[in-house]
């Protein structure tokens, strides 16, 4: 077993790590790029559609490519962070980590935006209920909602943080990944729940300071470009360094 990261070493050799090795922007850049031309020949292909079978079909569609998408970079981008953990990461490793893992990794995120999804469908339905019942003004039903919806995730969700990358790490199976990332979670519950807060309190504030014309895409640069691939190394060296 590595030796145990303290919190603040953890974060200290990710980051130079991250330094170290500035191609490890690339998976995330490539997939950025690629939901940007996707989303926009979306919009153009839709602007005419209507609500009916044939569009919720090509929603779903459009679904399924975007995280066929996400699995194949995201898949390539933990290769990545784990071959610059060990010395150094090549642009070759994307591809190489790609098309060894990226069916595998596309029915785990799968499993995991469907579970999201449910949840957030039952919290909408229950809080609405709710809230009808009990005559609740909107704001304060929205904070209900809010409560509940991260206690969904730091209850739920949470434990499936590490699935793909025991997937890509350690070459496990589907099912096998899930279970070693669950027992993972519940054996560093604090230490991934504060990782997880400190990624989501920077990408809130980076979504409240960026206020001008191009907030949008710059926001979604800074994301992709710095935060991702920054998240990625930390998790996967905290995931190497405690199994």
């Amino acid at each position: 077993m590595a030796k145990k990261n303290t919190f603040a070493s953890l974060f200290r050799d990710s980051f130079k790590d991250f330094v170290k090795n500035p191609n490890l922007i690339l998976p995330s850049l490539l997939l950025l790029v690629f939901l940007i031309i996707f989303s926009k020949g979306l919009v153009k292909v839709s602007s005419s559609f209507q609500i009916n079978p044939s569009s919720i079909l090509f929603i779903i569609g459009f679904i399924v490519i975007s995280l066929l998408a996400t699995s194949f970079f995201f898949s390539g981008l933990i290769g990545m962070s784990k071959e610059a953990i060990k010395g150094k990461s090549k642009i070759k490793d994307l591809f190489s980590y790609s098309k060894k893992f990226w069916l595998k990794n596309f029915l785990i995120i799968l499993l995991i935006y469907v579970l999201y999804r449910l949840i957030n469908l039952a919290l909408i339905y229950g809080i609405n209920s709710v809230g009808q019942a009990l005559n609740l003004e909107l704001s304060t039903a929205q904070i209900i909602f809010f409560i509940l919806y991260f206690a969904s995730i730091a209850g739920i969700l949470i434990f499936l943080t590490f699935s793909s990358f025991y997937l890509v790490i350690f070459n496990s199976k589907i099912i096998e990944s899930m279970k070693k990332s669950l027992f993972f979670v519940k054996n560093n519950y604090i230490f991934t729940l504060s990782i997880l807060i400190i990624f989501f309190a920077l990408n809130q504030l980076l979504s409240i300071l960026i206020e001008d014309i191009t907030q949008g895409l710059l926001f979604d640069v800074i994301n992709y470009v710095f935060i991702m691939p920054f998240l990625s190394v930390v998790l996967t060296r905290f995931v190497i360094t405690r199994t």
